[in-house]
C-alpha cells in the first residue's frame, strides 16, 4: 500500500464546515469532537469560519455546483468539468484551486493532467444563525 493510499484510508469520510464566532463556541466544538474520538466514533474533518460572511465567500453557488459535479462524476480533465458547468476552464481552475486550499477538493495527478475529486462522502455546513451575530 502506498503512502497516498494509506492517507486516503485514514482521512475522515465527512467534512463539517462551521461558523464559530467566538473562542468559547470553538472550544465546545473541540471538546465534543474529543469525546466522540474517545468513544471510538469517527469524527469529521472540521473547517471553521469566524463569520457567516466568510463562509459565504467560499461557498458560492458556483463553488457548490463544482463540489457536487466533481463528487457526482470526477472529471478526467478540468476542461471537461468546465464544459459540464458552462464556464471557462480558467474560472473553474481558479475556483477549484481555492477549494483545494481548504482541502474540500483534492487533485489526483496523472502524467497528462490534474484530476479533481472530493474525498468526502458527506459535506455538511452547520452554524447557529443567532449565535453568529
Amino acid at each position: 500500500m502506498t503512502a497516498s493510499e494509506t492517507d486516503e484510508r485514514e482521512r475522515p469520510s465527512s467534512l463539517l464546515i462551521t461558523v464559530e464566532p467566538d473562542e468559547e463556541t470553538a472550544a465546545e466544538r473541540e471538546r465534543e469532537l474529543v469525546r466522540k474520538l474517545e468513544r471510538g466514533e469517527r469524527i469529521p474533518r472540521v473547517i471553521s469560519f469566524e463569520t457567516p460572511s466568510q463562509l459565504r465567500r467560499l461557498f458560492t453557488g458556483r463553488n457548490e455546483e463544482l463540489i457536487r459535479e466533481v463528487k457526482r462524476e470526477p472529471p478526467a480533465h478540468i476542461q471537461d468539468l468546465a464544459e459540464r458547468v458552462g464556464r471557462t476552464r480558467f474560472e473553474v481552475a481558479g475556483d477549484l484551486d481555492v477549494l483545494a486550499e481548504y482541502g474540500i477538493v483534492r487533485y489526483r495527478d496523472d502524467e497528462e493532467s490534474e484530476m479533481p475529486y472530493v474525498p468526502y462522502d458527506e459535506v455538511r455546513i452547520e452554524y447557529d444563525l443567532l449565535r453568529s451575530i
